[in-house]
Parts: C-alpha cells; sequence; structure tokens
C-alpha cells in the first residue's frame, strides 16, 4: 500500500517485484512512469485511481497473470507497451478519457474476450491489439472515426459488435 501522499510513480520502481501479490495506488497519484510495475508476475488485479492522468511506457508490461484490470476515468494517455503481456486478462473497458493509446498498448493480451474502446479514442490503430485474437464482444465507441486495417484480424470467436457513430473508415 502506497502512502496517500504520493503523486508519481517513477520508472522502473517496482520492476521485476515478481512476489507482489497485492497493490494499492492512493488517489492523489498523477503518473505511473515506463516499466514501473514491469513484470509483476504475482498481480492479479490492477485498479488505476481517477487521480491518474498518464501510464507511461510499458508500465505494467509482463504482469500476466492479472485477470482484473481497471483503468481510472481521468487517464488521458496509455504508453506504448504499457499493458503487453497481460495474458490473463479477460475483460476490458478503455474509458472515455484516454484520447492517447500507444504502440502495442494492449498487445498480447490473448485470453481478452470482451472489449469496450470508449469514446476518447478517435483512431484504432493495427498494432494497439497484435496477438488478441479471442475476442467475444466488442464495442467501439462513438469517439472513433478510423479503424486501420488489421486492427482485429483473425477474431475468429467474435459474437457481437457494435460499431460507433462516428466511424467513418475501416481498413481491410
Amino acid at each position: 500500500t502506497l502512502g496517500n501522499g504520493l503523486t508519481s510513480i517513477g520508472g522502473s520502481a517496482f520492476e521485476d517485484a515478481t512476489s507482489l501479490t497485492s497493490l494499492t495506488i492512493p488517489n492523489s497519484v498523477t503518473t505511473i512512469g515506463d516499466r514501473a510495475f514491469a513484470n509483476t508476475t504475482g498481480l492479479t488485479s490492477i485498479t488505476i485511481p481517477n487521480s491518474v492522468t498518464s501510464i507511461g511506457i510499458a508500465a505494467f508490461v509482463g504482469a500476466g497473470n492479472v485477470t482484473e484490470l481497471t483503468i481510472g476515468n481521468s487517464v488521458t494517455t496509455i504508453g506504448a507497451n504499457a499493458f503487453e503481456g497481460l495474458y490473463s486478462l479477460i475483460s476490458l473497458t478503455i474509458p472515455n478519457s484516454v484520447t492517447s493509446l500507444d504502440y502495442r498498448a494492449f498487445a498480447g493480451v490473448s485470453a481478452l474476450t470482451s472489449l469496450t474502446i470508449g469514446n476518447g479514442i478517435s483512431t484504432i490503430r493495427s498494432d494497439q491489439f497484435d496477438g488478441v485474437s479471442n475476442i467475444q464482444t466488442l464495442v467501439i465507441g462513438d469517439g472513433v472515426t478510423s479503424v486501420e486495417a488489421n486492427s482485429f484480424d483473425g477474431q475468429t470467436s467474435l459474437t457481437s459488435l457494435t460499431i460507433g457513430n462516428n466511424v467513418i473508415s475501416i481498413g481491410a
């Protein structure tokens, strides 16, 4: 449990803390640095509070046993590879506040069956969900205007698809 006065978690602060099984990030934290919790394989749940606005590059990369992820409603930026390799995560909602979703942010989240992309993202790039192929329910928010080619290729389990009203372009 991190103290309530903490405002920033620096890069690699808890990287490779494989025995860490519980994490409480206080509401005072606004930024989570690059690789701050990389390879924390003991974690099964991550809750990012509403105070956080920025999640750094590879912040939680390799936290493969996480089955529950809650991203706070103030997060605007999710860095490259931020949640790559969370292969046990089943459901994901990207809140409306997120306007920047970088390269391979959720790549390798292979158990994911439900994905909701909030209204803040304007373009879904082909690299953001690499290796994610078991989605059954996909909701693309009204903020999305473009879905790049191959963004969701290989989705053999897809049974429900909702595409927002403002999507004007879907690639091959």
